[in-house]
């Protein structure tokens, strides 16, 4: 299988996660980064009317989960830790979760990933530790 088949049948397992009828994101995967897109909307505010950090964290942990899954074409991925730096509160607009991967053994990946808002400002920034499963990459979880 090619790179390009197997960044199509994840982008494909990602889209069709349930959690994302939600948030409605778009990914691009490329080998050893992702770019996930969120285009804020009222009900991702909090009381103060900033977006909710759990769509930060989602941003960030979804562009460094695939930028790690990029790289591993026989296994799904599980995030282990994750930490987060909020930086900058935002309203509006469109925010972009840049992840890359840093580093592959043969168990564990780390990728790092930032939030960009459509002013070029950087919101927020992490790094996650994934480990490789032993579920197979298969259509039981909507690889295909």
């Amino acid at each position: 299988m090619s790179y390009t088949d197997h960044f199509e049948k994840l982008t494909r397992m990602y889209l069709n996660a349930a959690t994302n009828n939600y948030y409605a994101p778009s990914i691009s995967i490329q080998k050893g980064s992702a770019t996930v897109e969120i285009v804020v909307r009222p009900e991702f505010l909090q009381s103060a009317g900033f977006v909710h950090g759990s769509v930060f964290f989602k941003l960030l942990d979804d562009s460094a989960y695939f930028a790690a899954q990029s790289a591993v074409t026989d296994a799904h991925l599980l995030t282990s830790s994750f930490n987060c730096y909020f930086l900058r509160p935002v309203s509006t607009g469109i925010l972009e979760g840049i992840g890359t991967l840093t580093h592959r053994s043969k168990r564990i990946i780390i990728a790092e990933s930032r939030i960009i808002d459509d002013k070029e400002r950087i919101i927020a920034q992490g790094s996650g530790t994934f480990l490789k499963a032993d579920l197979p990459l298969d259509e039981k979880v909507g690889y295909f």
